[in-house]
């Protein structure tokens, strides 16, 4: 199974990047506290940085299912898109769900992420990229993708998570 292979990137996106990853990671383990907790220190050019990463995986995954032939229709993912905004922050749980029943009810998302807030932005493409992965590979497969791109993003880029580990690996 492909894993998405993080770009290597200018050291001031290494925390950024992680972040990304590790809200991912909250989102799959189906985690509220890390989820709610995972942004708080970040200021908002990191802010910023987060939200590209996440759209650089966002499409990162779109090319993986597709060369995997398991494209996934967003129409269908309303219920994993409900399971997953469950662990959204308490703040911005109802603005996650709604916008993700809007976005799999046809609406556009670039115009939904507009509407939000850097840290509700993370979070909606954070549930969002984790709900498509969660419905082509299932929970347990998210999971193994998130792990194995913290692998390579250690081992392979030698850049190892700068704060401590929120979530155990392989929990």
């Amino acid at each position: 199974m492909p894993v998405t292979k993080p770009l290597d990137r200018d050291p001031a996106l290494d925390v950024p990047m992680w972040r990304a990853l590790d809200l991912q990671r909250a989102y799959a383990y189906r985690d509220r506290g890390v989820a709610a907790t995972i942004l708080d220190d970040l200021d908002g050019a990191q802010l910023g940085d987060l939200v590209g990463v996440l759209i650089d995986m966002h499409n990162q995954d779109l090319t993986d299912l597709s060369s995997l032939g398991a494209a996934v229709a967003v129409s269908a993912l309303r219920s994993e898109f409900d399971q997953v905004a469950a662990c959204a922050p308490a703040e911005s749980e109802f603005a996650i769900t709604t916008v993700l029943r809007d976005v799999a009810g046809g609406a556009d998302m670039t115009a939904a992420l507009k509407s939000l807030a850097p840290v509700a932005r993370a979070h909606l493409l954070a549930a969002y990229v984790t709900a498509m992965n969660v419905s082509a590979f299932g929970r347990a497969g998210c999971q193994r993708r998130l792990e194995a791109t913290a692998e390579i993003t250690e081992q392979d880029l030698g850049k190892p998570r700068p704060y401590p580990q929120p979530l155990p690996a392989g929990r």
